[in-house]
């Protein structure tokens, strides 16, 4: 019984230095691996023209009347969609200069 303990001990620590040997192995020995590379995504590519420029250092107050100013409207144009649900209802755009 303890043979059998020890050989299952063994065989088990084999198999995790192979699987950490493989898992350690640099990334340019893995082909398979060097094909999933992504393509760099700009910052703002969901923005498109409706990008909010603001200034760095605004008060406190109007950033958070701005940012207050954004829900009011999108919390408008989500009643609105639920009380006419569609297509253009969904996906209308609010008044807001926050980027959704």
């Amino acid at each position: 019984m303890l043979l059998t303990l020890l050989t299952m001990s063994a065989v088990v620590f084999v198999l995790s230095l192979i699987c950490l040997k493989a898992a350690l192995s640099p990334v340019e020995s893995r082909p398979e691996l060097q094909a999933d590379k992504k393509p760099v995504i700009d910052s703002r590519f969901f923005a498109g023209d409706r990008a909010a420029v603001l200034t760095p250092m605004l008060p406190r107050e109007v950033l958070l009347a701005q940012i207050e100013r954004h829900v009011r409207l999108e919390q408008a144009v989500a009643e609105n969609f639920l009380e006419l649900p569609s297509l253009e209802t969904l996906h209308s755009p609010s008044q807001s200069q926050f980027v959704n």
